[in-house]
């Protein structure tokens, strides 16, 4: 019986059952702290460089909203991922620095499994709740838009896209600038959706 439960163990470990460790995320003292453990949980499973890491979205090479990398971003295990980053809100939902850096991430991981409606909800919160933020409000747009896109909501997304476009389209902050330009792209690329 004594070797029994260590082969089960291995099993299930090497059959892909990683929710045996998702009760393990342990509890930080801060938000920071908390978020920084998710962020390198993810990031272990396939570093960034250090240079290009610019906040939640990075350049195009590691960018999950990446089209030409999507395959490659689904074969990771996004719900210890959401795991991880659900702590922060659950813990500290009074922070305003990494609460919504965390919701936008929950964001991209529930829009990158097909789950639009969580993927929403975060997008929606950190628009509603953070108005005076550039940065969160381009973000949370961007995401937004990406995610009616894969509702093929195109008249929804485009109204969006163009609304990032309007509000920030004149930003020199480079991880606006770089989500305004993916906007552009994706008004293009909606332009042939709503008139076919």
């Amino acid at each position: 019986m004594h070797r029994i439960v260590p082969l089960l163990i291995g099993a299930l470990v090497l059959s892909g059952c990683s929710w045996l460790f998702r009760e393990r995320i342990p509890d930080f003292p801060t938000a920071r702290q908390q978020y920084e453990y998710a962020t390198a949980l993810f990031e272990v499973t396939e570093p960034l460089p250090p240079e290009r890491d610019r906040g939640p979205w990075n350049n195009q090479e590691n960018n999950p909203y990446n089209d030409a990398l999507t395959p490659r971003y689904r074969e990771r295990d996004y719900r210890n991922f959401i795991h991880a980053f659900e702590k922060v809100p659950e813990r500290f939902p009074t922070d305003t620095d990494f609460r919504p850096l965390a919701m936008i991430r929950l964001g991209e991981f529930h829009h990158l499994l097909g789950e639009y409606t969580p993927a929403v909800t975060y997008y929606r919160s950190v628009i509603s709740e953070f108005p005076d933020d550039n940065f969160l409000q381009a973000t949370g747009l961007f995401g937004l838009g990406r995610v009616k896109m894969g509702q093929s909501q195109y008249g929804e997304a485009n109204r969006i896209f163009m609304r990032l476009l309007q509000d920030h389209g004149t930003s020199e902050v480079p991880q606006i600038v770089e989500l305004c330009e993916r906007a552009r792209q994706n008004v293009l690329q909606l332009r042939n959706q709503l008139t076919s």
